[in-house]
């Protein structure tokens, strides 16, 4: 048997996160045993992972130094991190003793003697509208614990005999447990226990102020409710000043300025307070937007719903998924040699929505994963396919866009058999976002006519793999261009295809070829101008007068004045209006159906003066428009 150890500090550093990012942990065994480790001993204590390992089994210990046994799980098949609670204040007060008097009793035995129960889905579903993710119990020996409410209504709340008040059950293992509950606060109420009070004070009675100061809620105005329809406003002063102690069958009294209360239920706030500021939200509910990192560390996981999108480190995606876990790496000859930590992710986790709907890999290939989990293994996110073979995934989109670049060759094959003539202007860099600037500016005057669709480009989304993608109909995992060293297509491409039907083709670049292509470019270096536009322009009108049946023209002037200025930038908006200007002129000689559209968009940079930049899994770079023009055959 191997032993391997580590602290789950050092597992967190490697995910550039720390333990003050948490807010407690809980330690769950194969057999349901879990203990929370509470925020004090997360931030301030080793917290220990041992692995157990032999060559065919991987076995988990969680202890936390010097503390007692109960933080000692075995077995462990998950360590969840949660985020730090929340500061919800407190609205109302219960009176457990007063409230439990009138509840129906269960024997129950426990350490050997006969006690008394009552089931806690009872006292809950009887005083509580809020279900709370999790129920937080504070103990007279001081000992805080949070439980799942979905847990805790299983169980029973012990009422007398050792321990009590005590959250127990038959079959709850002993550390779940929680003994001398004094105040359990259930969303925004809190329940007391005068009885536990008393235990801890050794007193008989006791004022306001020595167990009510802590949970007493903010108002200056309280009301009191007893269960014998008393109702009666008093000062929060008052409450702390008053003398408190129970009755003969337990219920809870108090004095007020010589005014005696019986069977008090409630002391709750005479006004709604304030929600707390949006600022207050706990860190792993913070989403890292444009949070680029240079190519040699870690990518990011982006996410893209409709036109929006997200950035998640995996570190963040940690935060978010909040469960750690420990898979085992096997050498090549079978035995286990290392363990890596990883977790899966819920679709909460990326979205809020249930489904997915594409995801897509490093390698450019596009998977429709279903419900299939997402699994972060160490810095690496794997995606299943629907056969449940795994990919390396560089985003996801959850709304799938109506189409891809990667119709362009379809449609402009289509045209071809049906010997219709197709002209392809690539405009690159002109993303959805430029498109949507433009637009609203009125510097689109001709293409703003003309129906378009939201496609996605492929990844990487760069000038390479974005012309391949176009040229061949398909992602870089299959024509072999990935990204800007790319040069070599592994199929053919739309030129191979339209002389293989005996018909003629052109195509106009600019002062350089990206990728080889069956058809040589026509290329055009700049002429005194900022970008070669101008003298693509010109090669394109004298192309378009020898009428071949396939021609693609490719523009860089958006994408170098997008890259130079930002990609809303006023320069880059008067050269999509020339853009635009060119199209059209274009149009006017072309009797031929028309495709418009990029390769790829751009983000803004906001350390560099907001310049442009384009590569990375984002909305921004990865949608684009795509602009079909047919021609009218009814004429």
């Amino acid at each position: 048997m191997k032993l391997k150890k580590t602290t789950l500090n050092a597992v967190l550093k490697h995910f550039d996160l720390e333990p003050s990012d948490f807010g407690s942990a809980v330690a769950r065994a194969s057999d349901g045993y879990a203990v929370e480790i509470s925020e004090d001993m997360l931030w301030q204590k080793d917290v220990v992972l041992v692995f157990e390992a032999d060559d065919r089994r991987l076995s988990l210990r969680v202890y936390v130094r010097r503390e007692r046994a109960m933080y000692c799980v075995r077995d462990v098949v998950s360590l969840t991190l949660l985020p730090r609670a929340e500061a919800v204040p407190v609205e109302s007060v219960l009176f457990f003793d007063t409230a439990v008097q009138g509840m129906k009793k269960e024997p129950y035995i426990a350490y050997g003697e006969d006690a008394e129960a009552i089931k806690a889905a009872d006292f809950l579903d009887g005083y509580f509208e809020e279900k709370p993710e999790f129920i937080k119990a504070e103990m007279v020996d001081g000992l805080v614990k949070r439980e799942q409410y979905s847990v805790f209504s299983k169980g029973f709340l012990k009422l007398t005999g050792k321990n009590a008040i005590q959250f127990t059950a038959p079959d709850l293992p002993a550390g779940m447990r929680m003994k001398g509950i004094q105040t359990l606060y259930v969303g925004k109420t809190a329940s007391v226990s005068l009885k536990m009070a008393f235990e801890k004070s050794e007193r008989k009675e006791l004022l306001g102020r020595a167990f009510l100061e802590d949970i007493l809620p903010a108002a200056d105005r309280l009301k009191l409710m007893g269960t014998d329809g008393t109702r009666v406003e008093i000062d929060r002063q008052d409450a702390l000043g008053a003398r408190f102690y129970q009755e003969t069958n337990g219920t809870a009294s108090c004095e007020i300025n010589g005014k005696t209360f019986k069977n008090i239920l409630k002391l709750e706030s005479c006004r709604a307070l304030p929600k707390l500021s949006d600022n207050s939200a706990s860190p792993s509910g913070n989403k890292l937007v444009m949070r680029l990192e240079p190519v040699s560390q870690i990518e990011p996981l982006g996410v893209i719903d409709g036109e929006a999108s997200d950035l998640y480190t995996p570190g963040g995606l940690y935060q978010k998924a909040g469960t750690l876990r420990f898979y085992p790496q096997w050498d090549e000859e079978g035995k286990l040699c290392a363990i890596v930590p990883g977790t899966t992710l819920t679709d909460s986790a990326v979205s809020g929505q249930t489904t997915r709907s594409l995801a897509v890999g490093k390698d450019g290939g596009m998977f429709n994963i279903g419900s299939n989990p997402i699994e972060l293994r160490g810095n690496t996110i794997f995606g299943r396919r629907l056969d449940g073979n795994p990919f390396e995934m560089a985003g996801l989109f959850i709304t799938e866009p109506e189409t891809t670049i990667m119709n362009t060759a379809w449609d402009a094959l289509e045209c071809l058999k049906n010997d219709e003539k197709i002209m392809i202007i690539e405009l690159d860099g002109f993303g959805l976002n430029i498109y949507r600037k433009a637009l609203s500016l009125g510097k689109l005057p001709f293409l703003s006519a003309q129906p378009m669709q939201r496609a996605m480009t492929v990844f990487r989304p760069v000038s390479h793999s974005g012309l391949a993608a176009m040229l061949t109909g398909t992602t870089p995992d299959v024509n072999g261009i990935h990204n800007r060293k790319g040069r070599t297509l592994l199929m053919p491409d739309l030129f191979e295809r339209c002389m293989a039907m005996g018909k003629e083709c052109a195509y106009i670049e600019g002062y350089i070829k990206l990728i080889n292509t069956s058809e040589e470019p026509v290329l055009n270096p700049s002429r005194g101008d900022s970008t070669t536009d101008k003298a693509v322009f010109e090669s394109a009108l004298r192309a378009v007068k020898k009428w071949p049946d396939l021609l693609f023209i490719h523009f860089h002037g958006i994408d170098d004045d997008a890259t130079t200025y930002g990609p809303y930038a006023s320069e880059t908006m008067e050269r999509v209006l020339k853009n635009d200007a060119m199209v059209s002129r274009l149009a006017e000689e072309w009797a031929g159906s028309i495709i418009v559209t990029a390769d790829h968009g751009l983000h803004e940079e906001k350390d560099f003066d907001s310049r442009g930049s384009h590569g990375v899994f984002c909305a921004e770079d990865m949608l684009v428009p795509y602009i079909y023009i047919k021609k009218d055959h009814s004429e």
